[in-house]
């Protein structure tokens, strides 16, 4: 099993999902910077959370894996897991970690 020392700011959380797996989850708020290098800026009032394995680290944040609408992600049943790449079985999310990171993005925005 991996583990890693807590994150939990009102901006970024660090998580293992069932498989082991090291995550960090980050809320990209409007004005905030994100894409490949930060290159883009995020210009609109609708958060969105960005998930990066940690256990490979292509940028200083990991490698992205996916990036989703905080609405979007609201409307998954949070007891489920969540998917996110079919072809990698490791980027699931499982229920119970899907549950904690929706915990910390309705304290967090």
């Amino acid at each position: 099993m991996f583990t890693l020392p807590e994150v939990m700011t009102d901006t970024l959380l660090t998580v293992v999902n069932g498989e082991g797996t090291p995550w960090l989850v980050r809320i990209v708020r409007e004005g905030d910077r994100y894409g490949l290098r930060d290159s883009l800026i995020h210009d609109n009032a609708r958060p969105m959370v960005e998930f990066y394995d940690l256990r490979h680290m292509h940028t200083e944040r990991g490698q992205f894996v996916g990036r989703y609408y905080v609405e979007t992600l609201q409307g998954h049943p949070v007891g489920r897991g969540l998917s996110l790449d079919g072809g990698v079985p490791s980027w699931t999310i499982d229920g119970g970690t899907f549950s904690r990171v929706m915990e910390w993005v309705a304290d967090s925005v």
